[in-house]
């Protein structure tokens, strides 16, 4: 996270749900770094939502298995439109094998790949996410080779995260929308400090050799300094109010931290019988469910 990741990124990540805990992070810098198409193990789901909220501007399609998926290939190929193949199993269908490879030809300046019997035109925008809800897949080595396998399962610390998240929702949430905000608002200036940055490196780099004589470039730099400065006073000021806020929020941590714990421990009963298998949605409306039924308090330990 340090050496590859970037804080403006991340940020925009968390506010479209990916969760914030490190193993989560780390694994969206190496999707987002690496060369081939990832493969994410996603029993509940939270890399789909993710996806799904990332790519929201891009009309991403989503296509399955089981159903006719070729000609929406074909097309999002053809326009650069993201597609994301979801629920797959331990095999994908040989269809596939040439875009898993990305074996391009070139053509009239362009890229084309070949998918079944037909040649299409391929646009450098597209991209390509798979999915999969089984806990523990064994995929074989030749299409480990091809893909960019990586575990989005919840984490302890991702999932009592979220957990906060939804109890301060519910009890508190005044308190949930100004840390929202705040996340958004951090992001945004995050986002505007890089650029006036870059900016006032650009016209460094521009300039010629007498930099002092450029009255255009020292008014540039100038308003540029200012306008960086007064954004750094703006994120440490949200910083200070997230910290406010979060002292709020640190009341119901015990809440959160034994209901993760709780998770955890039905998730497990899978491994004695199968059929005890739950959803992590299905054990979201059970705790929103004994939230609503909690008798009422002002004392939030007896609450």
């Amino acid at each position: 996270r340090t050496s590859l990741g970037k804080e403006v990124e991340i940020r925009k990540w968390n506010i479209n749900d990916l969760p914030s805990d490190e193993f989560s992070i780390e694994n969206a810098i190496i999707m987002q770094k690496s060369s081939r198409w990832p493969l994410m193990i996603d029993p509940q789901r939270q890399a789909n939502n993710w996806i799904k909220k990332m790519e929201r501007d891009s009309k991403m399609k989503t296509i399955k298995l089981t159903e006719d998926y070729s000609k929406i290939l074909e097309s999002c190929i053809r326009v650069g439109t993201p597609v994301l193949l979801e629920n797959i199993h331990e095999e994908i269908e040989p269809y596939f094998e040439p875009l898993l490879k990305k074996q391009f030809t070139s053509s009239g300046g362009g890229h084309v790949i070949k998918l079944g019997d037909a040649p299409i035109e391929y646009d450098k925008d597209f991209r390509f996410y798979i999915t999969t809800k089984l806990s523990n897949p064994h995929y074989p080595p030749e299409l480990c080779v091809k893909l960019n396998l990586l575990n989005f399962m919840v984490t302890k610390e991702g999932l009592q995260d979220q957990m906060l998240g939804r109890v301060v929702g519910k009890e508190r949430p005044d308190i949930e929308e100004k840390r929202v905000k705040i996340i958004q608002e951090s992001a945004k200036a995050a986002e505007t400090l890089q650029i006036t940055e870059d900016k006032i490196l650009s016209l460094l780099s521009d300039a010629g050799d007498d930099i002092l004589g450029d009255v255009v470039l020292i008014n540039a730099l100038a308003e540029s300094k200012d306008m960086a400065s007064a954004i750094e006073r703006q994120i440490e000021t949200q910083e200070h109010n997230k910290q406010i806020l979060q002292q709020t929020r640190s009341e119901y941590e015990p809440v959160a931290f034994r209901v993760a714990i709780l998770y955890f421990c039905i998730s497990d009963l899978a491994h004695v019988e199968p059929m005890y298998q739950y959803s992590l949605d299905w054990y979201n409306s059970i705790y929103d469910l004994a939230i609503d039924q909690a008798e009422v308090s002002q004392n939030i330990k007896e609450r």
